[in-house]
């Protein structure tokens, strides 16, 4: 293989809709969606939030923070995705995960 032929992260964001169910103050359960927008990550990018993850970081936390992008272009501090409720963590970190698998070839 030549290094031409190699195909590297491309930087545009991939639409992704997200769903969860909360209990909200009166004590229903609540369907919510939304869309999001989510960034591909290198190789680079996944092994440096990995090593901020093994020095006290949340994972999940600091993959929600790097990679998603809200309406109008705004993006989350790892403190905020911290914060989440764990139903909206699962739902983005999972969008997350869905777009930088696609990456990954399939094993045969």
């Amino acid at each position: 293989m030549k290094l031409s032929e190699l195909q590297f992260v491309p930087d545009d964001l991939v639409e992704k809709a997200v769903r969860w169910a909360m209990t909200d103050a009166a004590g229903e359960l609540v369907d919510y969606e939304g869309t999001v927008e989510i960034r591909r990550l290198s190789y680079g990018a996944f092994e440096m939030i990995g090593r901020e993850a093994e020095h006290s970081k949340s994972f999940g936390a600091q993959l929600i923070a790097e990679c998603v992008v809200w309406e109008g272009g705004e993006e989350m501090s790892y403190d905020m995705a911290f914060r989440l409720p764990k139903p909206i963590g699962k739902a983005l970190f999972d969008a997350v995960v869905e777009v930088n698998s696609a990456l990954a070839p399939e094993k045969k």
